[in-house]
């Protein structure tokens, strides 16, 4: 990880506001000095924290936040936690999009339900149909 490019410092609030923004294409990345895997990344649109870790054989990096929403002390208290997560053999980026995987499959459960379920309403005007018809069929799901 420790290369030419690789910029080391203490990641403060100060320090972070008087980091350059990048030239319009480019990225700048910048390690904190005291805690391992977390960083800063600098675009010329902005500023975000993230933590980078390997996970097995695969490299991970997980975004915290954007600066100045986040400050640098906050952040670097969600990337203790999430590089101990890490550390552990727990990809939060997979954690991330299976609950959303299952957040999707339970909207689409109770939208089924509400289509697949016949309306009290409904219900009560095939009933009055009923009444004043005489004996219709009634429409598979509903019942009198």
């Amino acid at each position: 990880m420790e290369n030419e490019k690789t910029k080391k410092l203490k990641l403060t609030k100060t320090v972070v506001e008087t980091l350059p923004y990048a030239e319009k294409g480019k990225q700048a990345d910048y390690y904190d000095s005291e805690l391992n895997g977390f960083g800063i990344r600098v675009s010329h649109t902005g500023k975000k924290y993230f933590v980078r870790r390997l996970i097995g054989s695969k490299r991970s990096r997980v975004t915290i936040g954007s600066h100045p929403i986040k400050t640098a002390e906050i952040a670097r208290s969600e990337a203790r936690v999430l590089l101990g997560s890490m550390e552990s053999g727990i990809d939060p980026n997979k954690q991330k999009k299976e609950l959303a995987r299952l957040e999707e499959e339970e909207k689409l459960r109770v939208f089924r339900f509400l289509v697949e379920t016949p309306r009290v309403e409904e219900t009560a005007v095939l009933m009055d149909l009923q009444q004043e018809v005489g004996n219709i069929p009634i429409p598979v799901g509903h019942t009198l």
